[in-house]
């Protein structure tokens, strides 16, 4: 048990990294990953044309994915099995104006950001996508 919640708080923080100062969009590729090395090393990354999958060695099922287009992230997704499902739910900062059942809006440093949780098999997906706000 205590190791599930070693790996919970060190998932977490890797997402609360990437999400700092109006989460990842716009960043660079390369950017996104000299940050995500230099403040947790242990972090493995696998590479692909679209995306960057972050994950931590043991933690079976937790990943954090970086989707880009031109070389700049335009979404990410936090990727965990189901049963942390309301863990995730419960933490403080994950508060915003609920849209529907699973889809949310929050206003980060001026910046809107859309979260739509997805229950995927045995897996929930956390999607994060900038949104333009309406004036």
């Amino acid at each position: 048990m205590k190791r599930i919640v070693v790996l919970i708080v060190a998932f977490t923080m890797a997402s609360c990294c990437l999400k700092a100062q109006n989460y990842p969009f716009g960043k660079s590729r390369d950017s996104i990953r000299k940050e995500i090395k230099s403040v947790f090393p242990f972090m493995e990354l696998s590479e692909n044309a679209v995306c960057d999958t972050f994950s931590m060695p043991g933690a079976v099922g937790f990943r954090t994915v970086c989707y880009y287009r031109n070389s700049k992230c335009y979404m990410m997704k936090d990727i965990c099995p189901l049963e942390f499902l309301n863990i995730f739910r419960e933490m403080p900062g994950n508060s915003g104006k609920k849209l529907k059942e699973n889809t949310w809006t929050n206003l980060d440093d001026g910046a809107m950001t859309r979260l739509v949780i997805v229950k995927d098999k045995n897996q929930c997906v956390f999607e994060y996508v900038p949104v333009e706000k309406r004036e």
